[in-house]
């Protein structure tokens, strides 16, 4: 993401001191790109070897792959299977895959080999080795592998289910309805499975998540052998979505491996009506032994997001849907809805002005909406500000059930985020190595990241009885990359727990406006504005390699349909 430097010059000096050696660095290894500078004294190696612990060869061929320093010459693989003599074999550069790979690879480059008919039980000890342009020999650290004892099998089922696997016997019982004879490997008891290792050993592999979200180790090396033109099964209810890199949240392998571009989740899937690549199958949906079905998942498609005209690479389709359930991103009742869409460095503000003059505390008005964010985790925040009709005792409010956290903006402290709307200094205090949850006028209460589908949100406006208040459900974007916005609907007065003045948005924006954003904020694009359905979501997605579920397989009530759904699965990969 970008955003803006403070305008402190002891802060930029500190900056530029900081990045000096890098940028020696930087010109220094000019002079000799293939063995780069390193101001902290890192050192590129001369091999880098792809180790991996099991193999699934099981008499088959085993492929091992090393970066190389490209200066070195008679690049070879070495080997010993069961502490025998070495064999040795030439290294050829790697073609690269479907994705990447093979290009752009001036002073390194990966090579590969083959070590064949490995058995069950042996034990495989690796290493490569070369000269240099010197003639000096250079050899990498060495690994050894054991070809494990599986199962014949053309179908891997990878269990990632956060324990140890108690759904795995369903994909194989509805593999093998088909014809199909599969191998289990139990994440939680064995770690990732190695692409090499162990997912290349098979042309097709089916990942289930259970009721947890997918690991980032596994859905590397699951990218890795798509990337070689393997085939893909993704099931479970939190499957497409983003996985955690240590802090940061990525959705990049559910946007452009498997077309699953957003995720939202549902409570209410009852059964699965198929289409597209899954047309043809209809089952009934529930709870499975220790997984309910509380998060399904529904997926916004890649390809409507980046057309297949111009972005042919991440071609993708829906492929069902969960009949009964409400569109996430379509209004909660009705035709119409108010919506926010995101773009850069926004402040949109939907406003209304609440005559509460006959109103007494203790009646406890308050604003209540339907409400749907889908926002950047941290950076981009939903507000509801309020004050005083003609006063500057400006604040947001807490939502009563607990929505909003205090928690301030992310980098919140490198003042970009309030350098673009100096109107948050209202509620947000920057100061050197942070910010404070308050300001000149009042308090930081926001709402970001995901509310996973339509939430019921309620605002206290007791503070407000006997005065007329203006509220604002503003929706305040940093200068990067963000979600789909905000959605309102069913926005009401309550006053002594009754509804009152309830505006649907199905005729227009009722007594609610798009008012434009504060001083010192950037003009608006794409304000509030009254609308229909936003996207389609679809609670399962196809692409060339890969089919993608909102549920797992245990969630269908019946074994024939297991089994009938994992037909088309197949057939839609011509698996």
């Amino acid at each position: 993401m970008t955003f803006t430097f403070p305008d402190d010059e002891k802060l930029i000096q500190q900056e530029f001191a900081k990045n000096v050696p890098f940028a020696l660095s930087v010109a220094e290894s000019a002079a000799h790109p293939d063995r780069p500078s390193s101001a902290v004294g890192s050192q590129a190696a001369d091999f880098t070897p792809a180790a991996f612990t099991t193999s699934y060869a099981r008499g088959g061929d085993q492929e091992v792959s090393v970066v190389v320093r490209k200066a070195v010459r008679d690049k070879e693989l070495k080997y010993r299977v069961n502490g025998g003599r070495t064999h040795g074999e030439a290294l050829r550069p790697w073609k690269g895959g479907e994705r990447f790979g093979g290009e752009d690879n001036l002073h390194f480059d990966e090579y590969r080999a083959g070590i064949g008919h490995g058995e069950p039980g042996d034990e495989v000890e690796v290493w490569f080795t070369g000269r240099t342009g010197g003639g000096k020999k250079v050899s990498s650290e060495r690994f050894t592998y054991t070809v494990a004892e599986r199962p014949r099998a053309d179908v891997l089922v990878v269990a990632e289910e956060g324990a140890k696997a108690a759904q795995a016997r369903k994909y194989v019982d509805a593999l093998g309805a088909n014809g199909r004879k599969a191998a289990v490997w139990d994440v939680a008891e064995r770690g990732a499975p190695d692409a090499l290792g162990v997912l290349s050993h098979f042309d097709t592999v089916v990942h289930h998540t259970g009721a947890g979200t997918p690991g980032v180790a596994t859905q590397l090396q699951l990218r890795a052998f798509l990337n070689e033109g393997g085939r893909l099964i993704e099931a479970g209810e939190q499957a497409g979505g983003s996985v955690d890199l240590g802090g940061a949240l990525s959705d990049d392998f559910s946007q452009y491996y498997l077309g699953a571009y957003t995720r939202t989740s549902t409570s209410e899937a009852t059964a699965f009506t198929g289409s597209g690549g899954l047309e043809g199958f209809s089952g009934a949906l529930g709870d499975a032994p220790g997984n309910p079905l509380d998060k399904a998942g529904t997926y916004g498609v890649t390809s409507d997001e980046l057309p297949v005209a111009t972005h042919p690479r991440f071609a993708s389709a829906g492929a069902g849907r969960f009949p009964g359930t409400a569109s996430p991103y379509g209004p909660y009742a009705g035709a119409y809805m108010a919506a926010a869409v995101h773009t850069d460095d926004g402040y949109k503000r939907l406003t209304r002005t609440i005559d509460l003059t006959g109103t007494d505390a203790a009646d406890e008005p308050a604003l209540r909406a339907q409400l749907l964010w889908d926002t950047e985790p941290g950076y981009d925040h939903v507000v509801v500000e309020a004050h005083t009709a003609g006063a500057d005792d400006w604040t947001t409010l807490p939502e009563a059930g607990g929505a909003t956290r205090t928690t301030v903006p992310t980098e919140c402290g490198g003042g970009f985020y309030v350098g673009e709307h100096p109107w948050l200094k209202h509620y947000l205090t920057p100061a050197e190595g942070g910010c404070a949850a308050t300001g000149t006028t009042g308090a930081w209460h926001s709402l970001t990241g995901s509310s996973d589908g339509w939430r019921q949100v309620d605002f206290d406006l007791s503070a407000y009885a006997g005065k007329t208040v203006e509220v604002s459900i503003a929706y305040v974007t940093d200068p990067g990359s963000g979600g789909h916005g905000v959605l309102v609907d069913d926005a009401s007065l309550v006053v002594g727990s009754t509804a009152t003045g309830t505006e649907g948005f199905e005729a227009s924006l009722g007594a609610w406006r798009a008012s434009g954003p504060p001083a010192g904020s950037p003009a608006v694009l794409k304000d509030w504005t009254r609308t229909g359905e936003l996207f389609r979501t679809y609670s399962a997605v196809t692409t060339e390699d890969t089919v993608v579920l909102g549920f797992g397989l245990e969630h269908l009530t019946s074994a024939a349909d297991r089994a009938a759904l994992m037909r088309k699965a197949l057939d839609a990969l011509d698996a």
